[in-house]
């Protein structure tokens, strides 16, 4: 891709790559993990409804080394239908920041406990 900015996020990510002796592709997932919690924080109803939780918040809070491809979260006070409508809103939402999100479908979760889950894609 001859972009400018694409070209230096991606020299960018590329370094910290190196940096932290991780590849690439982690380092990627990452920022496109946290340019996805940046739609999700600024989308009304989405903050006080979910609680992140799994890899992503160990990697985050406590600095953990372990890699995570996904973010996992626990939905708080409101129901699953309404929350996937506004995270699929959120995820569909520019932020000036060349990056974006292509939802595809919901694919239940009946693995995960009592409760179930659900997996956007």
């Amino acid at each position: 891709m001859n972009n400018p900015l694409f070209r230096s996020v991606s020299d960018r990510l590329k370094r910290i790559a190196r940096e932290k002796q991780a590849t690439y592709s982690e380092i990627l997932t990452q920022f496109l993990i946290e340019r996805a919690v940046a739609r999700l924080a600024i989308e009304p109803g989405l903050p006080e409804s979910l609680v992140f939780k799994g890899g992503f918040v160990s990697l985050r809070v406590y600095g953990s080394p372990r890699f995570t491809s996904d973010l996992d979260a626990i939905i708080y006070r409101k129901n699953r239908d309404e929350i996937i409508k506004l995270i699929k809103n959120a995820l569909s939402k520019s932020l000036s920041d060349h990056v974006w999100f292509i939802y595809e479908n919901n694919v239940d979760l009946i693995t995960q406990g009592e409760y179930g889950g659900v997996r956007l894609a």
